[in-house]
């Protein structure tokens, strides 16, 4: 009997955000979670956490599910001419061979949510040492520059009025309490 082989590369997009939403979890876990009706600052991150350990779990389930659903070697049999000789086990095998093709390869690109998620990681270390304004206004910038490959005319006002509009959402809006911003020390 032939068994199917976990093909590893197939593996990566779902194993990859799972160790993140684990990590996440775990260090989330240190903090004051709170209730629903008075959240502490281990809620939200607790919360998304979950999501992301959830959906990359489905993703891997996905991922293993190696044989098509029932049923799916007979619809491709309908809406393939029928070739003589061609019988339920020649399809499988062409099935399996071709399975994955649709899948996109890694490119020089593929390396991009990893930077994204850097930038967030070193957002959220820096934001306590230096309050929202300065490492929201790089990591924007970061994000549209670099990532976005936008021109530096279109990155700095885009950055500068997201930074400047998230402080006023949850700064002056929502009276977020931020940790002491080394720019806008005397803004609120």
């Amino acid at each position: 009997m032939n068994t199917p082989r976990i093909r590893t590369a197939a593996l990566w997009p779902s194993a990859v955000p799972l160790g993140i939403g684990v990590y996440f979890l775990f260090l989330s876990a240190r903090m004051k979670f709170g209730s629903w009706q008075n959240p502490g600052p281990g809620l939200w991150p607790t919360c998304l956490s979950v999501l992301i350990v959830l959906v990359s779990l489905g993703l891997l389930a996905l991922a293993l599910r190696k044989k098509p659903a029932a049923g799916t070697i007979h619809r491709l049999q309908e809406h393939v001419h029928h070739v003589p000789g061609t019988d339920d086990a020649a399809l499988e095998a062409a099935w399996e061979r071709t399975e994955g093709a649709e899948e996109e390869g890694f490119t020089r690109n593929s390396r991009y949510p990893l930077y994204a998620v850097l930038g967030l990681a070193a957002f959220i270390l820096l934001f306590e040492r230096f309050g929202l304004s300065l490492p929201c206004l790089a990591l924007l910038l970061f994000w549209t520059k670099l990532l976005g490959k936008e021109r530096w005319r279109v990155a700095v006002p885009v950055s500068v009025g997201l930074t400047a509009l998230i402080y006023l959402i949850f700064g002056w809006g929502l009276e977020v309490p931020f940790p002491h911003d080394i720019l806008l020390s005397g803004a609120r």
